[in-house]
């Protein structure tokens, strides 16, 4: 009896992992017609797509989207702006680019 429940338990744990991957998927791959019926929908709400201002052309398009599509716009944060500036010019000193190397 006791080797019968062993095998039970030994069973079930290896068929616990596998029915975990049996899931339906909720992230499926988008077919053609429905990449095809966003990217047109975008079109009509401003996206243009022969323009080089790829990041903030295409939010601003889904932004507009968005309260049409039932989005929750009264969450945290912003749009995102897509722009960002990091960093700054440095000029050199007055010393010149030998500075460093200068011995005393």
């Amino acid at each position: 009896m006791k080797t019968a429940l062993q095998m039970a338990a030994l069973a079930l744990a290896l068929a616990v992992p596998a029915l975990s991957f049996a899931q339906p998927s909720t992230d499926a791959p988008m077919t053609r017609a429905q990449v095809r019926d966003e990217l047109i929908r975008l079109e009509k709400a401003g996206y243009q797509p022969s323009k080089n201002q790829y990041p903030a052309n295409i939010q601003a398009a889904e932004a507009r989207l968005a309260p049409a599509n039932g989005a929750d716009t009264s969450g945290y944060g912003s749009g995102g702006g897509g722009a960002m500036q990091s960093g700054q010019r440095v000029s050199p000193t007055s010393g010149g680019w030998d500075t460093p190397y200068r011995h005393r």
